[in-house]
């Protein structure tokens, strides 16, 4: 069981998949206090802890579990180290099958390189043993949210940061501003089928 104690909320916060917390503050005083301080420590930018994370009685890092997303609009990613993380899980997943056709298309690509360089006038080389993360950098191959509508380009970036930084427990800033009653339910339900905490 995973749950949550705030700074200045005597009450833990039982986190549960079933379930939205919507916490109001109605003080923009404590609501610009709590923001800052909320980010300062997801940041690794105060010693003090704002919000304390557990699972059962073990203390959990809070930057390592939680993301902060405070404008649904625009949510940052870092494309580089997300796109550099996809392309080593895709490259650690291969079959063996797989990785020997990876095999017979670098001796091909090899082979090819070797005979139009022949008789270049000048001596060349190159790099013969290319591994498949190289391969796939060279190419491109990157995340892809570029026709989506909103709420499913918020549910492809949720499930991105997910499954590349192992978050797990995400705090939206008026998330219930951004969307109307049908995709909240919608919402819900593909974070349910991820087993994240909001």
């Amino acid at each position: 069981m995973k749950f949550v104690k705030c700074k200045n909320i005597e009450k833990k916060i039982i986190l549960n998949k079933d379930l939205v917390f919507n916490i109001v503050l109605e003080s923009p005083k404590l609501y610009r206090e709590y923001l800052s301080d909320l980010k300062n420590q997801l940041n690794g930018e105060n010693d003090e802890e704002f919000l304390t994370l557990f699972d059962a009685d073990n203390k959990l890092q809070a930057n390592k579990n939680i993301v902060l997303i405070e404008n649904l609009l625009s949510i940052e990613l870092d494309d580089k180290k997300i796109n550099t993380l996809i392309q080593k899980e895709v490259s650690s997943k291969i079959t063996i099958a797989q990785n020997d056709e990876y095999l017979s298309l670098q001796n091909a690509v090899n082979q090819f390189v070797d005979k139009i360089t022949y008789d270049y006038d000048i001596p060349l080389t190159f790099d013969r043993d290319m591994s498949l993360t190289s391969l796939f950098k060279y190419l491109s191959l990157q995340f892809d949210f570029e026709d989506s509508q909103f709420l499913e380009k918020l549910i492809k970036k949720i499930k991105l940061l997910s499954s590349t930084f192992k978050y797990n427990i995400f705090i939206f800033i008026n998330l219930f501003d951004y969307l109307i009653e049908e995709e909240i339910l919608l919402f819900k339900k593909e974070m349910n089928l991820l087993e994240l905490d909001f």
